[in-house]
């Protein structure tokens, strides 16, 4: 029972409620009991009771009034309790299971199995089967060839109601033709009665109005029975008007009976048409017939149905004046009705008032009410446990309705509780109380859920679809991906389901693994699974392989899921991580509904493209279209914008819609005017938070070092230090690159021993962080300390060492780096790292080392060079004295340089004198940076060195001329 107390405010808080109280009598709450008197407070005569019973719903009861059989569950395929055929039926059902695509092996199997065939044995195959109709006809066959075997009526029957499933309708007429050729007394109204329900429920009234005129061809001339289950039907599967036009028909050939007219009434009243059904009603008096339990129940139902409750008490009161007392299905009706519309109050009182007046609560009754405490916007799970306890019979479908409502109000520990007392009475479970325990057992309650695995084993339950999802799932939660992989490939095949598929993919893609997690879809796809909605959102959210993406994309045209909003906007997220802006905009621009995700993703993929410009264009379509922003499409604006003019007319906007509060806002106002220099604008917004979290002191700290302000990040990471927020890995990295701009080793000495003292050290950007730090304070050989006692080493780790030897002119060092980490293997160069060495092998003077590097990076490694590439090349010859080979780089086709690559080569002609070359260099600078004084002073040393004075006076003539002069140079170290 640990955990109760605490929780126990909250389940109590119902003080504004609490004359409900005196509504049950009995404890309190069952929160208050130690685990032994809960042990009585649960005890019950009888758990035979299973199944569950929706929690809500109105209870519509058409023709008759029924009540539930509790006996059976709702997997059941078959109504017969005697199992004497249980061993035989599954057998059978494997087999065609396994063998279902190879016939001949099919029958190979069956002809094996030594079960000896019946009729009795053939219809229990049949309904196992279910769904799964193309089994059952196989099976049919295969029997029908048996010697001395022949197909009963019941076997005919149970095929026809499988065809009619799968609407193989012409199959259905071809094997009532074979029934009349066989034994025409085989033929009977039912077997038309089946086709009739079928057509109705699949909403095709002229195939079930043909059914009428094909019986006689067939023997069988349509009843009153049989235009009564037509009428039924229709009413049932939502063609009330094309019942209401038979009604009338069939009123010129029979006489209406009470049922004909309660099917008609209880058409009106599931589709809401209460005018209609007091039309029926009515007629139903004109023709002699007095409205029955039944009837009043369908008006209270739909009354119910339509929120008119004032109208279903008001009905309820006429009952009694015409002599109808109410049942229980008369107050569970009302019951049913208050709990979803979640009234609790006026429901309790439905509920003692139904005790007073003798009618006993079923199932149904308990099971709504506890359900509508759990589903209250309160989560009135103490209320719940208090119906719960007075409960007389407990069975299987309120434990279920108990454990469930815990569960979904994050009061898993007593659904645990429960489920533990459930199996400590004998209650046995089913499929729902097991997948409900399952899905709340993450990583500290993996031995419980380990226990449940085995009681799943022992009970067999292995063979439900949503009991393998959940322990899938579990282990998926827990870590366990093994578990997870050992539980799907245990399973037998025909248990898998959509949901079973799309609990793996989900399941890898959450850790990375998004290969495999294709793979599952090809299998989820070969074994004939139609994917569903949360298939493709999984697959294309964490897809960022274009080739790939645009193969689920067709995928889901194919499968018809492109007008699905969800799945759009993962198509979007797709094609915006794989850098396809246009595809992305084509998907948004195609999509019927848009919601707010929507808008957001295109506003971030503008933004993550820097288009700012479109991404405010269409954040000002998405307010026109009347959707609210939110922090996230705030957040994406505001990283996008290029101007701080609209920057500040979004800060107005935010402050009009009075979102200042909201500090994920806040943040990313602080976070947009640190990019665009703003300090003190960032700092006032960040000053005025009422309260700040890690992000909003992570973002005025790499602010400050963005704009140059190191001193004033390092006081704002000492006040976060003193604060009740503790830094991250991010901060501290943060932190770290501020002490190493300023050179400050006793700054990152401190700071690194706080990341020993608390267990950073750990964090590979950590380790980055130090070795670049160390190298820019002037000691690499704690650099390399650092990197060698690093867990684990990226490629961002190999380019900051390689950078700290070319900081330091250990070229070598730094081209023997280059070479392990080639050697690693698992590590990934990237451009960065070509950038480090060459730099190392210009500050050394590797002319040769440099170039090989240089050849190999286009050559084998496939890299476009980019400036800095090219900047290093040119600074490695032209300090090596090799300026027209430095020449020949700069004017090669690969490249358009920029002007810093040109700035180096100039900087060499000066210190090598080659004044011809010089000037050729200066008067491209002079163009593409006009007025630039210092071009005209380095030309002019230029000349001067080369004893040209009359040149490099003239050059300081034109200096004078233009009206510019270079400005003075400064230091930060003062005198």
């Amino acid at each position: 029972m640990q955990g109760f107390s605490s929780k126990r405010k909250t389940l109590v808080r119902l003080n504004k409620k609490h004359h409900l109280l005196s509504l049950l009598s009995g404890p309190k709450t069952i929160l208050n009991l130690t685990h032994a008197q809960q042990h009585r407070y649960f005890n019950t005569n009888n758990h035979d009771g299973i199944n569950v019973v929706p929690k809500h719903g109105f209870n519509l009861i058409c023709a008759v009034d029924t009540k539930q059989d509790n006996n059976v569950t709702n997997d059941d395929t078959t109504t017969n309790n005697n199992h004497e055929f249980a061993t035989d039926v599954e057998k059978l059902y494997r087999i065609l299971r396994r063998f279902h695509s190879r016939v001949p092996k099919l029958e190979l199997a069956l002809q094996e199995s030594g079960v000896v065939l019946g009729p009795g044995l053939t219809e229990r195959v049949l309904n196992r089967c279910g769904d799964a109709g193309n089994l059952g006809y196989r099976f049919f066959v295969w029997a029908s060839k048996q010697p001395d075997y022949s197909h009963s009526y019941d076997v005919y029957k149970a095929m026809i109601k499988s065809l009619s499933k799968m609407r193989q309708f012409g199959a259905v007429w071809a094997l009532l033709e074979e029934m009349r050729k066989e034994n025409h007394e085989f033929i009977s109204p039912e077997l038309f009665v089946v086709l009739i329900r079928r057509f109705a429920s699949t909403r095709m009234v002229k195939k079930a109005v043909e059914v009428l005129e094909e019986m006689p061809k067939y023997g069988c001339e349509p009843d009153e029975y049989v235009f009564g289950c037509l009428l039924d039907a229709l009413c049932k599967n939502g063609s009330v008007k094309d019942a209401a036009k038979l009604f009338e028909e069939m009123r010129d050939r029979f006489k209406p009976t009470l049922r004909h007219f309660t099917s008609l009434l209880y058409g009106w009243c599931r589709e809401g048409k209460l005018m209609e059904a007091k039309y029926v009603l009515v007629q139903m008096r004109e023709a002699g017939f007095e409205p029955d339990i039944v009837v009043y129940n369908n008006l209270l139902s739909g009354y119910a149905k339509e929120g008119r409750m004032a109208d279903a008490f008001d009905l309820l009161k006429e009952m009694r004046r015409k002599g109808c007392d109410p049942n229980a299905n008369s107050y569970t009706v009302l019951i049913q009705a208050l709990c979803g519309m979640e009234k609790m109050e006026e429901a309790m009182r439905v509920f003692v008032e139904m005790g007073r007046s003798g009618c006993e609560a079923d199932i149904v009754t308990y099971t709504a009410l506890i359900s509508g405490f759990c589903n209250t916007k309160l989560g009135d799970v103490g209320y719940a446990c208090e119906v719960f306890a007075k409960i007389p019979s407990k069975e299987l479908a309120v434990w279920n309705a108990m454990i469930t409502g815990c569960v979904e109000n994050r009061f898993e520990d007593i659904g645990i509780v429960l489920f533990r007392e459930m199996h400590l009475l004998g209650v046995r479970h089913d499929k729902y109380s097991l997948a409900s325990v399952l899905s709340v057992c993450y990583e500290e309650l993996m031995d419980f859920g380990r226990q449940v695995h085995s009681l799943v084993i022992k009970t067999g339950f292995l063979v439900r679809s949503s009991v393998v999802n959940s322990l899938i799932t579990m282990y998926f939660n827990c870590g366990k991906v093994v578990d997870a992989h050992t539980v799907f490939e245990e399973a037998e095949r025909f248990v898998y389901d959509q949901i079973t598929y799309n609990v793996m993919i989900d399941g890898l893609v959450c850790i990375g693994r998004v290969e495999e997690a294709l793979v599952m879809f090809k299998e989820m796809l070969e074994a004939d699974l139609r994917p569903t909605e949360l298939t493709f959102v999984s697959l294309m959210s964490s897809c960022s392989d274009s080739r790939m993406g645009y193969q689920i994309h067709a995928k889901v045209i194919q499968t018809g899921f492109e007008s699905c909003t969800s799945v759009s906007n993962a198509t979007m997220t797709m094609f915006s991580s794989c850098g396809d802006l246009d595809a992305t905009q084509r998907t948004f621009e195609r999509m019927e509904e848009k919601d707010l995700v929507s808008w957001n993703t295109m506003i971030s993929s503008y933004g993550q493209g820097n288009f700012g410009e479109s991404a405010v264009l269409t954040f000002m379509e998405m307010q026109m279209a009347g959707i609210d922003p939110d922090a996230f499409t705030f957040g994406s604006l505001l990283a996008s914008l290029e101007f701080i003019e609209t920057m500040q007319m979004i800060h107005t906007l935010v402050l009009t819609n009075g979102l200042i509060s909201n500090i994920h806002i806040s943040n990313a106002l602080v976070s947009a005017y640190s990019k665009h220099g703003k300090l003190e604008e960032a700092y006032q917004i960040f000053y005025g938070l009422s309260s700040r979290n890690l992000i909003s002191w992570n973002t005025i700290i790499s602010g400050f070092l963005l704009n140059g302000c190191p001193v004033q990040g390092l006081e704002q990471f000492s006040r976060l230090m003193i604060s009740e927020l503790k830094p991250n890995a991010y901060t501290l990295s943060i932190a770290l690159s501020i002490s190493a701009s300023i050179s400050s080793l006793r700054h990152g000495k401190q700071i690194n021993g706080y990341i020993l003292r608390h267990g950073f050290f750990s964090e590979t950007s950590i380790g980055n962080a130090l070795i670049t730090m160390y190298a820019k304070c002037g000691v690499l050989d704690w650099s390399l300390r650092v990197f060698n006692q690093m867990m684990y080493k990226d490629t961002v780790s190999w380019n900051a060492l390689i950078s700290a030897y070319a900081q330091h002119g250990k070229g070598k060092e730094a081209v023997c780096c280059f070479e392990a980490m080639k050697d690693a293997g698992s590590i990934n160069l990237d451009q960065a790292t070509f950038t480090a060495v060459l730099s190392a092998c210009s500050h050394a003077g590797l002319v040769n080392d440099g170039t090989q590097i240089f050849n190999s990076m286009v050559k084998d490694y496939r890299f476009k060079p980019r400036d800095d590439h090219f900047s290093c090349m040119v600074d490695l010859l032209d300090r090596a004295g090799y300026l027209d080979e430095a020449k020949s780089v700069i004017y090669s086709e690969e490249i358009e340089a920029h002007s810093s690559v040109w700035w180096t080569l100039f900087s060499a002609c000066a210190a090598h004198g080659n004044v011809s070359l010089g000037r050729m260099v200066a008067d491209f600078l002079l163009e593409t940076e006009q007025n630039d004084p210092s071009v005209y002073v380095l030309l002019s040393n230029l000349y001067a060195t080369a004893g040209q004075w009359e040149e490099a006076a003239s050059t300081r003539e034109v200096l004078k001329k233009i009206g510019v002069m270079k400005q003075p140079g400064c230091s930060w170290i003062g005198p």
